[in-house]
């Protein structure tokens, strides 16, 4: 995801856990607001940009599979801003951490806004943990983005800007629960 990228989810005006019937009316009143016919000015190349930024976020978020790897992409690049924006010249991963080495939360230590997701954590060096979502870290075992399963999840940790990566092997994606 480079830096011009919109985020998807702001461009349509949806929240990240949006279902499929909420982008599709999200992307059609958008499309509608900006479209050439209804603009007093009539059509410009700025109107003809916005459609087609409109018409590619609501493909790749209408899309299951291209909804996934997007979601795993803009966490890696909000990962690496957020680390960068913390007066760190660059990121860098501090640790590689199988996800055996995490623990399974227990619920009432779950994520308040994803109560029903369990959660994997690890502790950090500041005292906190990195936490990872199980559904985030399936949707990274299985992702068609080869270079994300190869090179793991990216974490940051819940009270510094610490960054670790997660890895698994080829067995666990094969053995994990479906």
């Amino acid at each position: 995801m480079s830096q011009r990228d919109e985020d998807f989810y702001k461009l349509l005006g949806v929240e990240r856990g949006a279902s499929s019937y909420d982008v599709r009316a999200a992307y059609l009143a958008q499309a509608k607001l900006h479209h050439p016919d209804r603009l007093a000015t009539g059509r410009t190349s700025e109107s003809d940009a916005r459609i087609r930024a409109l018409t590619h976020a609501y493909s790749v978020l209408s899309d299951p599979q291209s909804k996934i790897d997007y979601d795993i992409q803009l966490d890696i690049h909000q990962t690496l801003c957020n680390a960068a924006s913390s007066k760190r010249a660059e990121s860098r991963i501090s640790a590689v951490i199988d996800i055996d080495a995490f623990e399974l939360l227990e619920q009432q230590d779950a994520d308040v806004l994803h109560p029903a997701a369990p959660r994997f954590a690890h502790p950090c060096r500041c005292g906190n943990r990195y936490a990872v979502r199980a559904d985030r870290l399936e949707q990274a075992m299985d992702s068609t983005t080869h270079d994300i399963a190869k090179q793991g999840l990216l974490v940051q940790c819940d009270g510094c800007s610490l960054v670790v990566k997660v890895t698994w092997s080829e067995d666990e994606v094969h053995d994990k629960p479906d």
